[in-house]
């Protein structure tokens, strides 16, 4: 998290301790915004005592992804003040987290089993169970570049502020977007492999998720009411089929995608691994199109056809915006003095080599095997 402090008609002894319990305060702050991507935090305090009485106002602004909250105080100390401030500060980050949340559990388990519906009753025809063994064979040697893909896309989401963990976590993302072609194979469009309609499926219910989430956070601005509270149950054997994807995931971290390459000197592996977090930072500043382009080409190594296939544009555009997009990299990255100027960045050698790749959970490829057995 950034932050800058402005002190006013306070001297520059009386700033010592306030500086020590600032930075208190701001670590208690940072726990409750971990979730966030700390570059795109920022705080500013402004204290102040009045001119003629042991009178101390602050004013905390805190600027998040797509919200800013702010706090006023006074008091005639000004250590309490700035524990009152904060106080506040910390119970509107609460508030505004709760509204990020959006949907109780119970209805995501709901969605979920009408998700599955299709998948759960009973044992399937003969014809039907080939079906979704054919189906399987043909998506298993693609299940972790799906799930690698699904977490980097979640991750620039998480980092931009557009998703939080609560919301729709890789796993889930996979499973989802599989249950999804399986139900629509049969108007699966011919010219796409089925390893790039599932990339196309993916995006479209991550659009789906984040017009949901705005609309509900929209509605619960307005309405300033809390989502209604999760009701008790016990598992039963519905729950448990669906129990791997339905447990809260971590915020994946920009960090978390950087490869970590064998046999590098660390100092060389340490210079490779902020170049690499930069490229990710700058890639999840993008238009969310933007980046999509940049990383169906250089990241998947798709051809213009498939981009433009799956993202739905025209042919010209996908050379079109990697053209601007590329140019946006090489400007940041020279601005960071991570690259001596424009001409000396290859932005598709450098977005193909941020592209770190984790295997799928061991758990969830047995579980999404199980159901298409």
């Amino acid at each position: 998290m950034k932050i800058q402090v402005a002190y006013r008609n306070i001297d520059k002894e009386r700033r010592k301790p306030i500086d020590a319990l600032l930075k208190e305060l701001r670590e208690a702050l940072e726990r409750l915004l971990s979730a966030f991507d700390q570059e795109a935090v920022h705080l500013h305090v402004a204290l102040q005592k009045h001119g003629r009485r042991d009178l101390y106002r602050v004013a905390l602004e805190l600027k998040l992804p797509r919200k800013t909250l702010v706090a006023e105080e006074e008091n005639e100390d000004p250590y309490s003040v700035l524990r009152k401030a904060f106080s506040e500060l910390e119970r509107l980050v609460k508030k505004y987290k709760s509204l990020l949340k959006n949907e109780p559990l119970w209805k995501r388990k709901t969605r979920r089993a009408q998700l599955h519906a299709a998948l759960k009753e009973g044992r399937p025809a003969e014809d039907e169970q080939q079906r979704r063994q054919s189906y399987m064979a043909l998506l298993r040697p693609h299940l972790d570049e799906l799930y690698n893909f699904a977490r980097r896309e979640i991750a620039y989401l998480h980092a931009t502020g557009e998703l939080t963990a609560d919301d729709i976590g890789p796993q889930e993302l996979v499973d989802a977007a599989l249950v999804r072609g399986y139900e629509q194979y049969t108007r699966r469009p011919s010219q796409l492999e089925i390893e790039h309609w599932m990339y196309q499926l993916m995006l479209e219910i991550l659009t789906e998720e984040i017009a949901r989430i705005r609309a509900e956070h929209d509605l619960a601005l307005s309405t300033e009411e809390a989502p209604p509270p999760e009701p008790e149950e016990t598992m039963d054997m519905r729950d448990a089929e669906t129990f791997a994807f339905s447990h809260p995931e971590e915020s994946i971290r920009l960090e978390d995608l950087i490869p970590k390459p064998d046999s590098v000197p660390p100092d060389e592996q340490a210079e490779q691994e902020e170049l690499r977090l930069n490229v990710h930072r700058v890639l999840a500043s993008l238009p969310r199109l933007w980046r999509q382009v940049l990383v169906l080409s250089d990241m998947q190594g798709l051809k213009a056809d498939a981009v433009t296939e799956i993202l739905g544009i025209d042919e010209e555009r996908p050379s079109q915006i990697h053209a601007c997009a590329s140019e946006l990299i090489r400007e940041r990255l020279v601005e960071l003095g991570l690259a001596e100027s424009r001409g000396t960045v290859d932005t598709r050698g450098m977005i193909s080599g941020a592209a770190g790749a984790v295997p799928l959970p061991a758990a969830v490829g047995d579980a999404i095997r199980e159901r298409f057995s």
